[in-house]
């Protein structure tokens, strides 16, 4: 049994169970002292009781970003698709992978399907019989997705904007079925794999 003055000037009765005092009198399930005196369920301290460490949780992975965005950040796994390119841009693509560019290293990902990507690399002028295999696999990718535009083709049409084939490029095909999309440009014909690592970085930056 303690017995404390309060601010007011009388004498204030506060007891634990286990005969021990927290800082403001407030009674735990133990007896455990927290530092702000709110209960714990297991009388293990909590740093502030008052879900200051959620806040400052939320502050380190980016001022309260999503899980998601925070791991689409730091590691993108990426679906290649080629909608009509001439395999010049898939060359390229194919030597970020290689020892001298390694982009494992830095968390980006090929994977097989779609459904496991968090972006969809799309090389080659978007052909009339590819259109529709393009906007099947955007909507099978988890949301966010980006999609990057690799090459001149796929962002214009390149030189093969006016042949009979071509649809509309691909940022045209892609809103048209979302109006939101995340589209990342990354001209040349074809690009070096520098400038795909730095369209790469420039995009998950804007998230």
């Amino acid at each position: 049994m303690r017995f404390e003055i309060s601010d007011a000037g009388h004498v204030a009765e506060k007891q634990t169970q286990d005969g021990k005092q927290t800082q403001d009198g407030k009674q735990t399930r133990d007896g455990k002292q927290t530092q702000d005196g709110k209960q714990t369920q297991g009388g293990k301290q909590t740093r502030d009781g008052g879900g200051q460490e959620t806040a400052d949780r939320r502050r380190r992975k980016g001022k309260g970003m999503g899980v998601g965005i925070w791991g689409l950040k730091r590691s993108p796994w990426v679906y290649h698709i080629n909608v009509g390119a001439c395999n010049n841009c898939d060359i390229e693509v194919l030597e970020l992978l290689t020892p001298r560019y390694d982009v494992e290293r830095l968390g980006m990902v090929l994977v097989g399907t779609p459904r496991h990507a968090d972006a969809l690399l799309v090389t080659g002028c978007c052909t009339r019989q590819a259109a529709p295999r393009l906007v099947e696999a955007y909507q099978q990718t988890a949301k966010p997705c980006i999609v990057f535009c690799i090459g001149s083709c796929a962002c214009t049409g390149g030189i093969f904007r006016h042949c009979y084939h071509f649809a509309r490029p691909v940022d045209e095909v892609i809103r048209a079925v979302d109006p939101n999309a995340i589209i990342a440009y990354v001209p040349g014909c074809p690009p070096k794999p520098e400038a795909m690592i730095a369209g790469a970085a420039a995009a998950l930056n804007t998230l």
